[in-house]
């Protein structure tokens, strides 16, 4: 008797914006804090103004209640922090899905470095 079939991984709850992390310098010294929200099925940062498109290192993975970043998560709805930097519309390299607003800014977020996560 064979054991149980694994269940396949549950879809994403939300797209996110995506960019190759070794291929992008940024600004990982700038530390940007807010949360994380998901809006019409697209993953925006909130920093107390207009949310912006968060854009994740593409091997991000997003759950029901959270992102996995690099092995960090970060849940929704709480505060967080990230490194990186913000653009009035996406920046080379960044690709943005259709569930997100292309005419919103974007939030380039990147790990922080070990001596400045909270």
């Amino acid at each position: 008797m064979r054991g149980a079939e694994p269940s396949a991984p549950t879809a994403p709850t939300a797209a996110f914006a995506s960019y190759d992390l070794e291929a992008n310098e940024g600004y990982p010294e700038a530390r940007l804090s807010g949360s994380i929200e998901i809006v019409d099925g697209c993953l925006y940062y909130n920093m107390g103004a207009e949310p912006d498109v968060l854009a994740l290192p593409a091997d991000s993975v997003v759950g029901s209640d959270s992102v996995i970043v690099r092995g960090s998560e970060f849940p929704f709805g709480e505060p967080v922090a990230f490194g990186g930097g913000g653009f009035p519309s996406a920046p080379s390299g960044v690709t943005v899905p259709s569930e997100c607003d292309a005419d919103a800014g974007v939030v380039l977020a990147y790990p922080l470095p070990e001596d400045m996560a909270p």
